[in-house]
């Protein structure tokens, strides 16, 4: 067994992306509701990816654990508050960046659609 790993910032808190720290930023939308994708290389939980609302607060995101070749996919509770589920912290395990940014845009997007 490995070490566990906890999702960075995972609380569905403002996580403050508007600091000038270089990111990739992509805006989308789903329904009425408009989100980002942010990729971030340079933060303390890097490499990772977060799909933010409007307001700037952290839906769902997958982040590389240090020395790893997988990604871990986490939702917030503020994601499982809005679809009206019960919140689990599990993480879904993903091989790669491209399934982990494919995986964070769906789930953003189903939020959108939720939020609407």
């Amino acid at each position: 067994m490995g070490q566990a790993t906890t999702a960075p910032q995972s609380t569905g808190q403002h996580l403050g992306y508007n600091t000038g720290r270089p990111s990739h930023r992509r805006q989308c939308s789903g329904g009425k509701e408009r989100y980002e994708i942010i990729e971030d290389e340079e933060g303390p939980n890097h490499p990772r990816i977060s799909a933010v609302n409007a307001a700037d607060v952290e839906i769902a995101g997958a982040f590389q654990p240090p020395h790893m070749p997988y990604w871990l996919l986490y939702v917030t509770p503020m994601l499982a508050t809005t679809a009206g589920v019960e919140f689990l912290p599990d993480h879904l395990r993903l091989r790669s960046r491209d399934e982990a940014r494919n995986w964070v845009h769906f789930v953003a997007h189903l939020y959108a659609k939720a939020a609407s």
